[in-house]
C-alpha cells in the first residue's frame, strides 16, 4: 500500500514497505546522533544514579561471563552470589547485549542507550504514518514521544527506556493486523512483544497490552467483531508469554523467593507517587530545582518526593505539545484518527496520570487492595508511560489539523513551516541537563 502525499500535508495511510522510502523516518536518527553527540563523539558517558551502580557492571559481567566461555547463569559477586539469567533487569536474553561483546563496555552502554531514544522516535513516527497523519504530524509524533521529559527520564532506570519503542511497533503491527488480517503483522506484534519482555521491565509490558486492548476496542473500523478482536489480543499475549518462557519462568521463580515474592506493604509500593505540586513540571522545566548535580540538597523538591532526588527525572512535555494535543479536538471530522479513538487517547492519558498520582489519591490504597494487577506497577509514578504514545498521537493530530487549514501554501512554504514546527517542538521537549555528562576514568 503506498501514501499518497498532497500539498497541505495530508496523507494516506503508510504501508511498512513505503515507510523504508520515507526520508523522515530517516532524519530521526541524525537527530539523535546531535542530541547526543558529546555521549558518542566526545568522550562523554551517562553515569547517573543506577547506570554506574547496577547495569553497566551487570552488562560488563555479562561480556565478561561469555567472553570467558561461560554461560550468563551466575553472578558470584553480588549478595553472596545470585541467578543471573533469571534476573530479568540484567538483560541476557536481549538483542543490544550483544554489542558488549564487540565493543568497549563504556562505548557499548552508551550506544545501548542512544540507539533506544532513536528507536522510540522512529516507531513512534512509523505510527503516525501508518495512520495516515502525514510526515510532519509524524514527525512530531516521534519527536514528543521519544524526546518528552519522562521518556528521556527513563535514561537512568535502563531498561523501562529499552522497552519503551515497543510500544508503537506494537501498536502498530495489532492496527495493520486487525485492518488487513494478514499473518505477517501478527508475527510481527508477536515479535515486537517477546522483545519488550526480554527488555525487562514487566511494567510497561502490562502497560501496553492495556493499551493495545482500548486500541483493539476504540480504534478501527475493523471488519471483524470486538469478541473477535479481543480473543486475538487474548492469543498474541499467551504467545508472547509462550516464547518468553525461557526468561520468564527463571524470573518468577527468583521472585518467588525474594522480598517481592512475599509481598510489599503498601507504603513500599506506593513509594515515589507524583506529588500534585510536581504537575506544573508538565510545562515549567527544572520547577522544583536542579536535578543534575550529585548533592539531593541542591533539588529544593525532595521533601514532595521522600526526601530524595525524583525517581522520573522530569515531566516535562511543553506548552507547544499540550497545545497541538488540544487543537486535536474531539469532534467528528474526516481525518486519521477517529472521534471514538481520539476520546479513547485522552481518556488513557487523563488515567494514567490521575493513577501516577498513588497515595496521593483519596482511596487508593483500597483500589491497591481491591485490584491485586495494580500492584505489578510498583511506584505509582511508573502509571505515566501508558500515557506517553497517546499524549504523543494527540498532539500529532493537532498538528496535522493545524497544517491542514493552509491549503493554498505552496510546497516549499509548507515544508519551511513543517520544519519549523517540528524544531520547535523538539526543543520544547527537551528537558534541561538531561544528559548527565560526565567521563569515564
Amino acid at each position: 500500500m503506498e501514501a499518497g502525499n498532497t500539498d497541505n500535508g495530508r496523507s494516506t495511510p503508510h504501508g511498512l514497505r513505503a515507510l523504508m522510502w520515507d526520508r523522515l523516518l530517516w532524519l530521526l536518527p541524525l537527530i539523535g546522533v546531535v542530541y547526543f553527540h558529546k555521549v558518542l563523539l566526545l568522550g562523554h558517558t551517562f553515569y547517573f544514579r543506577d547506570l554506574y551502580q547496577y547495569f553497566l557492571p551487570q552488562r560488563q559481567l555479562f561480556a565478561d561471563l561469555v567472553t570467558s566461555g561461560q554461560l550468563p547463569l551466575w553472578n558470584p559477586y553480588l549478595h553472596g552470589g545470585l541467578p543471573f539469567l533469571a534476573d530479568i533487569s540484567n538483560t541476557a536474553l536481549y538483542p543490544s547485549s550483544l554489542l558488549y561483546l564487540v565493543l568497549p563496555s563504556v562505548f557499548a552502554f552508551n550506544l545501548d542507550i542512544v540507539l533506544h531514544v532513536i528507536l522510540s522516535s522512529m516507531t513512534a513516527y512509523a505510527l503516525g504514518r501508518v495512520l495516515g497523519l502525514g510526515r510532519a504530524a509524524s514527525f512530531v509524533v516521534g519527536i514528543v514521544y521519544a524526546y518528552g521529559g519522562y521518556s528521556l527520564s527513563l535514561a537512568n532506570l535502563f531498561v523501562r527506556l529499552l522497552a519503551l519503542p515497543y510500544l508503537p511497533l506494537l501498536v502498530l503491527a495489532w492496527h495493520l493486523y486487525l485492518s488487513k488480517q494478514k499473518r505477517r503483522y501478527f508475527v510481527l506484534a508477536v515479535l515486537a512483544g517477546v522483545l519488550q519482555v526480554m527488555a525487562g521491565a514487566p511494567e510497561l509490558v502490562l502497560l501496553t497490552h492495556l493499551l493495545l486492548l482500548v486500541w483493539t476496542l476504540a480504534a478501527g473500523p475493523f471488519s471483524q467483531a470486538p469478541a473477535r478482536r479481543v480473543a486475538a489480543l487474548v492469543l498474541l499475549g499467551l504467545l508472547i508469554v509462550g516464547i518468553s518462557a525461557v526468561q520468564l519462568v527463571p524470573m518468577a521463580e527468583l521472585v518467588s523467593q525474594s522480598s517481592r515474592g512475599a509481598g510489599m506493604s503498601y507504603e513500599q509500593w506506593s513509594h515515589w507517587s507524583l506529588h500534585p505540586k510536581r504537575l506544573p513540571e508538565l510545562v515549567l522545566p527544572g520547577f522544583l530545582g536542579p536535578i543534575d548535580t550529585f548533592s539531593e540538597l541542591d533539588y529544593w523538591g525532595r521533601r514532595l518526593v521522600d526526601g530524595e532526588f525524583p525517581y522520573i527525572l522530569s515531566l516535562y512535555v511543553g506548552l507547544l505539545t499540550l497545545t497541538l494535543a488540544l487543537l486535536s479536538g474531539w469532534r467528528r471530522e474526516s481525518g486519521p484518527l477517529s472521534r471514538r479513538l481520539k476520546i479513547a487517547l485522552w481518556s488513557v492519558f487523563a488515567l494514567s496520570l490521575v493513577l501516577s498520582l498513588g497515595r496521593w489519591l483519596p482511596l487508593f490504597e483500597l483500589a491497591y487492595r481491591a485490584l491485586p494487577p495494580l500492584r505489578v506497577v510498583r511506584h505509582p509514578i511508573k502509571f505515566l508511560n501508558l500515557g506517553l504514545l497517546p499524549l504523543a498521537l494527540l498532539a500529532g493530530e493537532g498538528c496535522r489539523r493545524l497544517l491542514d487549514r493552509g491549503d493554498n501554501l505552496s510546497l516549499r512554504r509548507l515544508a519551511a513551516v513543517f520544519g519549523g514546527l517540528a524544531v520547535v517542538v523538539a526543543l520544547a521537549g527537551w528537558p534541561p541537563a538531561f544528559c548527565w555528562p560526565g567521563r569515564m576514568g
